[in-house]
């Protein structure tokens, strides 16, 4: 490739920064509305008829899109650059929320669930794996900086959704709309400006793209595939059914609002904390899995209240680097094709997003829900003991 290509494809210090904030405004905007729909998930299981299995469902159908969406972006991304990605399935996650807000049936809210769970799966993933491109010597931190902003955003989700329904009487739509209008302007900001290019340096580095998807994956990649199908299982099993657990505990709705909250305030600290500082991943990912499986049970036994708020913050804290840690080595493993690995990662993600929420609903409706969490206290034991592979390298 000329001088002169490669020059078009490397971004100034100043369109780096550039990108990295608007990827970070837009992943806490993403957060904003994940943390929100936790919130309200109850409610709107509720209204359809389906109960505690709901939640589960509703779980598990987001994470469908995970299966296959980012992996086929991350193949057509690395050829073509991932901002025409981004952004077309940033405003495809718009048009999801629309049909959400507006759906009037099981089946309706059904279809805006997978919609824009495409929509925000893909964008999300191909944004992170942008963060790897933009600066691989800084792809932890960046990544670590846009999943903080993300778990910022999930922190202030429940307040503001339960903010507006004691002040202004808004339902669960409220989440969605509120997602509807923050993804199209971030769909423009992130049309305008400059991404870079993965084409040129998976050339470089011989990462040519070929080759079917199960001979890309290495060793080192299927134990982090492994590793997120679990991590990604217990992100969303603890924030869909923590409300249920809660609630079961006769905690008041603000008390299971701090609770949510809290998780997501301790994932944010500690990605903000592990933005700035070095650590060995193999050693970091075995700590805090352990970590979780011990607070899960915790959390499990104790009374709801001040001390439910504060082990859901530690909970938050030990998770917060696992997803980072995970992306950011998926991606400086890849030989340059990070979007593929990327979506390697997201397959993991799917399968870990289905699995674990279902086992939960039925452990629910099976046990006392307040229970139920001791399945994500199992699957943090069996990540710990995947990570032994991965190296301080």
């Amino acid at each position: 490739m000329s001088s002169t290509n490669n020059a078009t494809n490397k971004l100034t210090k100043i369109e780096e920064r550039i990108l990295v904030v608007a990827v970070s405004i837009f992943l806490f905007f993403m957060g904003v509305h994940r943390g929100g729909t936790q919130l309200v998930i109850d409610d709107i299981a509720d209204m359809f008829g389906i109960g505690a299995e709901g939640v589960g469902l509703f779980a598990s159908l987001q994470h469908i899109p995970p299966l296959f969406g980012p992996i086929c972006a991350g193949i057509i991304a690395d050829k073509i650059g991932k901002k025409p990605i981004v952004t077309i399935f940033v405003f495809l996650f718009a048009v999801g929320c629309v049909i959400c807000g507006f759906s009037s049936s099981l089946t309706m809210y059904c279809i805006g669930v997978f919609v824009y769970s495409l929509g925000s799966t893909v964008s999300e993933m191909m944004s992170t794996a942008t963060m790897s491109d933009v600066n691989v010597e800084k792809s932890a931190q960046y990544i670590n900086i846009s999943q903080f902003m993300f778990s910022m955003g999930a922190v202030v989700g429940p307040l503001l959704v339960e903010f507006f329904s004691t002040h202004a009487g808004t339902d669960w739509r409220f989440p969605f709309a509120f997602g509807f209008v923050s993804f199209v302007i971030m769909g423009i900001v992130l049309a305008l400006i400059k991404f870079p290019s993965a084409v040129a340096k998976a050339k470089e580095e011989g990462g040519n793209g070929k080759g079917s998807i199960f001979s890309f994956i290495t060793p080192i990649l299927f134990c982090l595939l492994i590793a997120m199908l679990l991590y990604i299982g217990i992100e969303t099993g603890y924030g869909n059914f923590i409300d249920s657990v809660m609630t079961a505990k006769s905690a008041t709705s603000m008390i299971s609002a701090f609770v949510l909250s809290a998780f997501w305030l301790g994932m944010a600290i500690a990605r903000l904390v592990f933005s700035v500082v070095s650590y060995k991943p193999g050693m970091m990912l075995r700590m805090c899995f352990a970590t979780c499986a011990i607070l899960l049970v915790a959390i499990t036994f104790i009374p709801a209240g001040i001390f439910s708020v504060a082990i859901s913050t530690l909970i938050g804290f030990a998770s917060g680097p696992i997803w980072c840690t995970i992306e950011a080595v998926a991606a400086s493993s890849s030989n340059g094709n990070s979007g593929k690995a990327i979506g390697i990662m997201s397959i993991g993600s799917g399968i870990g997003g289905i699995v674990l929420p279902t086992l939960i609903g039925k452990a629910a409706t099976a046990v006392k829900v307040e229970n139920a969490l001791l399945v994500l206290a199992v699957a943090a034991v069996i990540g710990a003991l995947v990570c032994i592979k991965v190296k301080d390298e």
